[in-house]
C-alpha cells in the first residue's frame, strides 16, 4: 500500500504523469487497475528479445545473439484497456491466488482469467458485486471457469461447505476494501 500511496503523491502532487514502479508484486496489478492510476507502468519478469521478437529463455538463444530485458507492464492502463468491467476483474483477483489467500476451491488464477475473458467474449459481464457477495452467483462463475469451453481439460470442483465458501468471500471482500 505505501507503493500506491508514493504513486498517488506524485500524479496528484507533483504531477507526474509516467511512473515505473521496481516490483514484480503480482498484488500490485489489482492495486492499480483503477482508472485514476493511468500512466502506472510495472516491471515484469525477465524476458530473452532476438530480432524484436520475444524468444525462450535458454543457452542456444542467448549465445545465438538474443539480449535479456525486463517486460513493461501498463498497469494503470489495464482498467480503461478492460472497460467497464475492470471492477470485475479486480474482484476476480481477490478470489485467486494472493498475498492474503487462495483460492477455496483451489482454481487457477489462469483459470479464472480465461473464464472472465471467455464471459466477455460472449458479451456477458460479471457483476462486480455479486460475485464477491453472492455465494450462488459465485458459484456459477466457478462453474463457468471449470467448463470445458474455457480450456481443454474440463476441472472437478471440489464440495466445499457452504460457511467456508463464505468466509472466502468475505475474506475476498476485505482484500478488495484494502486493495
Amino acid at each position: 500500500m505505501k507503493t500506491r500511496a508514493w504513486c498517488a503523491t506524485l500524479q496528484k502532487k507533483w504531477k507526474i504523469e509516467r511512473i515505473l514502479v521496481l516490483s514484480t508484486d503480482l498484488d500490485n496489478i489489482a492495486i492499480f487497475c483503477r482508472p485514476e492510476f493511468k500512466g502506472i507502468f510495472m516491471m515484469g519478469n525477465s524476458v530473452c528479445v532476438k530480432n524484436n521478437v520475444v524468444v525462450p529463455k535458454n543457452k542456444t538463444n542467448t549465445d545465438a545473439g538474443a539480449k535479456m530485458m525486463y517486460e513493461l507492464i501498463h498497469v494503470g492502463g489495464l482498467a480503461s484497456n478492460i472497460g467497464p468491467s475492470w471492477s470485475a476483474f479486480v474482484n476476480l483477483l481477490t478470489l485467486a491466488k494472493n498475498d492474503f489467500q487462495s483460492s477455496v476451491h483451489k482454481i487457477s488464477t489462469d483459470r479464472m482469467l480465461r473464464g472472465f475473458w471467455h464471459l466477455r467474449r460472449q458479451s456477458k459481464y460479471i457483476d462486480a458485486s455479486r460475485l464477491l457477495t453472492d455465494r450462488a452467483y459465485y458459484a456459477r462463475f466457478i462453474g463457468a471457469c471449470n467448463s470445458k469451453l474455457i480450456m481443454k481439460r474440463q476441472a472437478k470442483i471440489p464440495t466445499i461447505a457452504p460457511s467456508k465458501v463464505d468466509a472466502h468471500l468475505k475474506r475476498a471482500l476485505w482484500i478488495r476494501q484494502y486493495w
